[in-house]
């Protein structure tokens, strides 16, 4: 039987998806299916992102669009290069048999 790998994100995680969703400017929806959130979950990140200068929204046509500002695109790219790091480290560590 094979195991399913399972794998929390943290609050990094899910702001660096919600970022990325908002890239090129996106609404709503459009960020919570492609950042893999509930509703309720992403509005929570939303309104942090956007206090804390992460995102920007604007009103276009009725359509509340949020999109990345230089500070987030800052977040995005250090977020990227830990995680790179990261992987590179954990190529060279000893792999642990399983008992």
């Amino acid at each position: 039987m094979a195991q399913r790998k399972s794998k929390n994100r943290n609050a990094y995680d899910i702001t660096a998806s919600i970022l990325k969703a908002s890239a090129k400017g996106s609404g709503r929806t459009h960020i919570m299916y492609r950042a893999n959130l509930s509703f309720r979950l992403l509005n929570e990140y939303l309104a942090r992102l956007v206090n804390s200068g992460l995102l920007e929204c604007q009103e276009r046509e009725r359509r509340v669009i949020y999109s990345l500002s230089e500070s987030g695109a800052a977040f995005l790219e250090s977020y990227r290069t830990i995680q790179t790091l990261y992987a590179r480290k954990l190529k060279r560590l000893p792999h642990r048999k399983k008992r």
